[in-house]
């Protein structure tokens, strides 16, 4: 019996350019529920490609390089596709919507009222030009102007190669308060580094905002690194459940492209910051952060105007109205607690400011076209 069950112990290859322990996590906690003998490989930039006389079932790589792309093409090899490279291969690819986390930075500065945005450079990498396009689109729509600061590539070298006289002249004026994006957590922290050693002041002049949410970076620096959460635990199940469905079920045609979406921003030391340049404005956000369960109302009377004085102030000074932002960061506290606490509606509703559990399955429906608890099993199928 034990040989039988040695034969049938399916092989796979986890090949990673980078690594994280929670994508590695991920496809561990798959393989145990399939019985796979997983072998992990860390790549490094000295060794491109798959090992030449490897041969397993299956594989969860990135498709970088010629040779790695050559290697599956050949040996026929089930293998799923970490990366959005262009390598010509008809496999599946799942990777982190991109799109999705661009928005969510874009609208992460927009709530706190700032006005003055910028990303560090044009990397040239699918995955950042895709995070990079999307914070753009989304600033354009709402009106205002993305700054690339046409730095040196990380990938090309260290921003510490250079003084601070050197990038004083380098970096265009930054008007304040400024928001930037990084695109990942190891380039905000190389920026959140920088910027302090210039005298720059964190957050109130320069927000820094990351990307992975990374625990080993994002709460290592005496100011704590705000970052979105992209879920690479979750890649990992993706990815390797979607490896399952190829090896077992290979005519069952398995789609090219899974997006796996982000979960929320993070917000930490780095962009805990309202930057409205209006105090009406500033006052208002500062209050409505502080307590999701207000309505316009109540938040004008605490601010001891009219709603319509209010609403005039937004409406000058700001993209959104009073009640569309309470919106949308209740939205946001809901689909959190949904995921991540195991909570009752009635206390989901509570904590929210909603005054019944039909008000919020209402109000969420609505918002998101879908019930509360359709949208936990969706982000949760295994819970």
């Amino acid at each position: 019996m034990d040989s039988n069950t040695q034969v049938n112990t399916k092989k796979i290859l986890l090949a990673l350019d980078w690594y994280d322990n929670r994508v590695h996590q991920g496809v561990a906690k798959v393989a145990q529920k399939y019985g796979w003998d997983l072998f992990c490989l860390h790549k490094t930039q000295n060794q491109q490609g798959i090992p030449t006389c490897w041969r397993g079932d299956g594989a969860i790589t990135m498709i970088g390089h010629k040779e790695t792309s050559d290697f599956f093409k050949e040996h026929k090899i089930p293998v799923i596709d970490l990366g959005l490279e262009k390598h010509g291969l008809q496999v599946p690819r799942v990777v982190t919507n991109n799109e999705m986390i661009g928005k969510m930075a874009a609208n992460h500065f927009l709530e706190r009222g700032f006005t003055n945005f910028y990303v560090p450079f044009e990397c040239g990498l699918p995955m950042f030009e895709e995070r990079s396009e999307s914070f753009k689109n989304t600033l354009k729509k709402a009106g205002y102007e993305c700054h690339v600061l046409n730095s040196p590539n990380i990938y090309d070298e260290h921003l510490f190669n250079h003084s601070s006289d050197w990038w004083k002249k380098k970096l265009p004026q930054l008007q304040f308060p400024a928001a930037l994006f990084a695109f990942e957590d190891s380039w905000a922290a190389q920026w959140l580094a920088l910027l302090e050693s210039m005298a720059y002041k964190i957050p109130s002049e320069v927000a820094i905002l990351g990307a992975d949410n990374d625990p080993l970076i994002s709460t290592a620096s005496h100011i704590s690194l705000s970052s979105i959460d992209t879920d690479q635990h979750g890649l990992g199940v993706r990815a390797a459940e979607a490896l399952e469905v190829l090896i077992s079920q290979p005519q069952s045609g398995s789609p090219l492209l899974i997006k796996h979406e982000p979960l929320n921003t993070i917000t930490r030391a780095s962009t805990d910051v309202i930057a409205s340049s209006n105090p009406v404005v500033n006052r208002a956000l500062a209050i409505i952060y502080d307590d999701v369960t207000i309505n316009a109302s109540g938040l004008a009377q605490k601010m001891e105007m009219s709603v319509q004085g209010l609403q005039r102030s937004f409406r000058a000074h700001f993209h959104m109205s009073p009640g569309q932002i309470i919106r949308q960061l209740r939205l946001r506290r809901v689909k959190y607690l949904l995921i991540h606490c195991k909570m009752s509606s009635e206390d989901i509703s509570r904590q929210t400011g909603f005054y019944s559990i039909q008000a919020l399955h209402l109000f969420f429906k609505r918002e998101t076209g879908i019930t509360p608890g359709a949208y936990k099993r969706l982000k949760n199928p295994q819970a």
